[in-house]
């Protein structure tokens, strides 16, 4: 970002595919890049962070792709299909 920001959960809309298809709702988590905590915070302009979103999947069923929709509009897709 240009400009100082924060961030939380709310500030992207995610959406999850799974191997099926179906979009599994998201649970609103957003957890911090290696622990099992929740993430949010101030970052300074060019400051980056690393941040998980958390999705519930049975076990049987593997998630296919990510789609983050940020607060300009723009999606971004991820290929999720190797994650677990």
């Amino acid at each position: 970002m240009p400009r100082d920001t924060t961030y939380y959960w709310a500030d992207f809309k995610a959406t999850l595919r799974n191997a099926d298809g179906e979009q599994v709702a998201y649970n609103q988590a957003l957890l911090k890049a290696s622990r099992d905590e929740s993430a949010s915070g101030k970052l300074a302009r060019g400051e980056e962070a690393r941040v998980r979103f958390y999705f519930e999947l049975p076990a049987t069923v593997g998630g296919d792709s990510l789609l983050l929709t940020d607060e300009s509009g723009r999606t971004f897709t991820f290929d999720v299909k190797a994650a677990r």
